[in-house]
């Protein structure tokens, strides 16, 4: 299946027959430089329905004659469903996220342009449609928010890449944060710093929608733990400050890792603990959020470019809706030191 051509384009696309992985962006400038360069497939110049098609080429610019106006940049969708427009630019990593498209988007000649799903005159399947008729080749996916279900869609016109935890259908290239890398160094990092009964306390119910990455990690780090350390994860569908109380009088431990520390903090500070005079806090992605706290930044600009990269490499395969071999690339965090350790 070939892309849809649009009338109004004013770029060329070719595909090749076959061409290396794209390494970084240097390779993405090169493969952008290169597609033009390669004669078409089709020869005659035909769809796959027997209509005229005029080839594209993302991000490949001519220079305009005398008089003529320059063409308009190429676009890449970046399709949200968070509560409201605007709702995903309250979350940090999502932020930094869009930066990081934009950045290597801009540096290709290309834009970013939001859509939001939670319109209610809004569907996949409609957005799809305007999308083919618009000429955008390439969507990037944020399934964050209440709306999120409705990403679930075959997209057979563009390109796909997701960023997050969160399982689109049918199934989609993927950029997200290493949970399970994370919890190692969080892990690694405190045993360093002498501190002997590590606790795993998440306060919100992040483990069910997330292949329990952060779980695992830390059960498999228990089991090497002499008898006198081995400590029961607090994992609560609908943490509450209660339970979390009943877990930290049972277990007792010198340190906690978690994902929110200053909710984590504020309950401790309830139970009459200072942190990190009585008790350690360590936040397993959160730390850009708050400075003084020690923990991971999950470095979501480096996943924003990844996610351009991968999927102008689909655009220039002609690769639109669910691959057969999707593809899930994670990226670890670096270690923040805080002040809460």
């Amino acid at each position: 299946m070939r892309f849809a051509q649009h009338e109004n384009h004013n770029y060329r696309y070719c595909k090749k027959a076959w061409s290396p992985p794209i390494d970084g962006l240097a390779g993405a400038e090169q493969l952008l430089q290169d597609i033009g360069r390669h004669p078409p497939e089709n020869p005659e110049g035909r769809r796959g329905d027997g209509l005229p098609q005029k080839p594209v080429c993302l991000g490949a610019h001519e220079r305009p004659a005398a008089g003529e106006n320059a063409p308009s940049p190429p676009v890449i969708a970046f399709i949200t469903s968070s509560g409201t427009p605007d709702g995903w630019k309250e979350m940090h990593n999502a932020i930094e996220f869009h930066e990081g498209c934009a950045d290597v988007a801009h540096s290709l000649g290309m834009r970013i342009e939001e859509f939001w799903l939670g319109d209610a005159n809004l569907g996949a399947k409609r957005l799809d449609e305007i999308l083919y008729h618009r000429g955008i080749q390439g969507g990037i996916f944020l399934p964050t928010g209440e709306f999120r279900e409705k990403m679930n869609h075959s997209w057979e016109h563009i390109a796909c890449v997701s960023y997050g935890i969160y399982d689109i259908v049918p199934s989609m290239d993927r950029v997200k944060a290493d949970h399970y890398g994370n919890m190692e160094k969080v892990l690694g990092l405190l045993a360093e710093k002498g501190f002997g009964r590590i606790g795993f306390a998440m306060d919100t119910a992040y483990p069910y929608k997330n292949h329990n990455r952060w779980l695992a990690a830390y059960l498999m780090h228990q089991q090497n733990q002499p008898r006198g350390r081995k400590m029961q994860p607090w994992v609560c569908p609908d943490p509450t400050y209660e339970s979390f109380v009943q877990w930290l009088e049972k277990e007792k431990p010198d340190v906690i890792a978690c994902m929110f520390s200053a909710k984590v903090k504020g309950w401790l500070e309830r139970c009459g603990l200072g942190v990190p005079g009585d008790i350690g806090l360590a936040t397993l992605g959160t730390a850009s959020e708050s400075p003084s706290a020690s923990g991971i930044i999950e470095d979501a600009a480096t996943c924003g470019k990844l996610a351009l990269e991968m999927l102008i490499e689909r655009i220039h395969h002609n690769q639109p809706g669910s691959p057969a071999f999707p593809r899930y690339i994670t990226v670890r965090g670096r270690w923040n030191p805080g002040k809460t350790i």
